[in-house]
């Protein structure tokens, strides 16, 4: 089993069937550095892994799309998703990890037993732009966190409990699953990062985004469809250009060493 690991690829579930909003080699590029390392799944096309066969770790992506939206291929992932959760209980040590990214962690939720609704710490607003969240105290101590922070030659001390990271949501998770933990929050968003058991490690936030991913991409976007105003959306771009600081590398180094582990 452990060389059936070492020798698979990871699995990336893309659930965009928008072009505008990136591509899954983001995320494979970010988290696992480098993309051939990765088996892309398009989900919204009726993809998904066969959980029987060899797989170093899932990850899901962002989508424009709501995990409460009533679509086939969102219904099928759910039921996928429940299907791995109960797998990972039942042999917890052949399973892999899970990830999941924005639509990822909100999918998740659903999946197994939580709620998603529209961003409820702030009623009617889109969320786009840096979000700085507080991690819990004890989150360093994982075992992932340390490797992470040993990779990135930083000290567990200065660590601040503080996470900077680029986000673009219109809903949120609202109520955890069962056995789902809040690993941090911020003030607009209750849930920041969520854990389900040992396998599953989800954030509400792009760790694979760049800022020009919002400035050039995503708010243009957001004005043209009428969730953010032009002068909202200056304001977003503004900010960004003049604080740029990111904690991406630090979440994503999380990750990989948490599906890894």
């Amino acid at each position: 089993d452990l060389f059936q690991k070492a020798m698979a690829v990871y699995a990336v579930l893309w659930c965009e069937d928008v072009p505008t909003w990136g591509s899954a080699e983001m995320y494979a590029t970010a988290i696992l550095r480098d993309p051939d390392t990765a088996v892309v799944y398009q989900v919204t096309q009726g993809q998904l892994p066969d959980l029987s066969a060899p797989c170093a770790g899932y990850i899901i992506s962002g989508s424009h799309w709501s995990a409460y939206d009533d679509a086939e291929w969102i219904n099928n992932c759910k039921a996928w998703i429940k299907q791995y959760f109960e797998k990972a209980q039942a042999e917890p040590t052949t399973t892999p990890k899970m990830v999941g990214i924005c639509f990822g962690i909100q999918i998740i939720a659903e999946a197994l037993g939580g709620k998603v609704a529209k961003n409820p710490l702030c009623p009617g607003r889109f969320m786009c732009g840096k979000e700085t969240v507080q991690v819990q105290s004890n989150f360093v101590d994982q075992p992932y966190v340390q490797s992470a922070l040993k990779e990135l030659q930083r000290d567990a001390d200065s660590y601040s409990h503080t996470l900077r990271i680029l986000e673009s949501h219109g809903d949120s998770v609202s109520v955890l699953p069962p056995g789902g933990c809040a690993l941090a929050e911020s003030s607009t968003c209750p849930v920041e990062l969520m854990s389900v058991g040992t396998h599953i490690l989800a954030s509400q936030g792009h760790p694979e985004f760049h800022i020009s991913t919002i400035t050039d991409v995503i708010l243009p976007s957001k004005v043209k469809s009428g969730k953010m105003t032009a002068e909202d959306a200056a304001i977003t771009a503004a900010s960004l250009e003049s604080d740029p600081l990111l904690d991406h590398p630090l979440l994503n180094a999380i990750y990989r060493h948490f599906l890894s582990s």
